[in-house]
């Protein structure tokens, strides 16, 4: 319904609601999502194929969270086999009686310090493992997502495969990654 200066207020009303849905959701998006828009603009402005575009690519902030985030990952588990490594050296010192392993230059440790060293060790391979639900709940977190030019950085199949290999080292060590799910 135009009046009669060419003016129409069905279209003009429709236009306020289509404004409004965009205020929404313009008022809902974060701070982290509102500086992913700004960068993958930013990356849109570069010309494919270029060492730039490249770069640009490689160092998406997703990939670089997801990099690091598998990075700390396998450094957790190294640092499991690790500990569990020097538990089985300090454990058969002490089933042959012979303790090598010193408090200081020239001072060997009697049993009781051995046995405090193993529990210590033990203690520091329970928190490694802790560690390897949280960081998988970060990557997690990424399933899904694209990067700059629309691939997804990590999908739903490559995320259980992960899982699964973690789920598999863990036990190799006596740990179970859903023990307390399991019952």
């Amino acid at each position: 319904m135009a009046d009669r200066k060419g003016f129409d207020r069905v279209k003009y009303i429709e236009e306020i609601k289509e404004n409004e849905e965009l205020l929404k959701f313009v008022k809902s998006l974060n701070k982290a999502e509102i500086e992913r828009i700004k960068e993958v603009r930013k990356f849109e402005e570069l010309k494919q194929g270029t060492n730039r575009f490249k770069v640009a690519l490689l160092c998406d902030p997703l990939r670089q969270q997801l990099r690091q985030a598998e990075t700390t990952l396998m450094k957790r588990m190294w640092s499991m086999a690790d500990l569990q490594t020097s538990i089985d050296r300090l454990r058969e010192q002490l089933a042959l009686g012979n303790i090598t392993e010193e408090i200081k230059s020239g001072l060997t440790m009697n049993e009781a310090e051995l046995q405090n060293l193993i529990q210590h060790n033990v203690w520091l391979q329970q928190g490694e493992f802790n560690a390897l639900r949280l960081i998988l709940a970060q990557i997690s977190g990424m399933v899904g997502h694209i990067d700059y030019i629309r691939n997804v950085i990590i999908n739903e199949e490559q995320f259980e495969q992960k899982v699964e290999e973690v789920k598999e080292y863990a036990k190799k060590y006596g740990y179970d990654l859903f023990g307390e799910l399991n019952d």
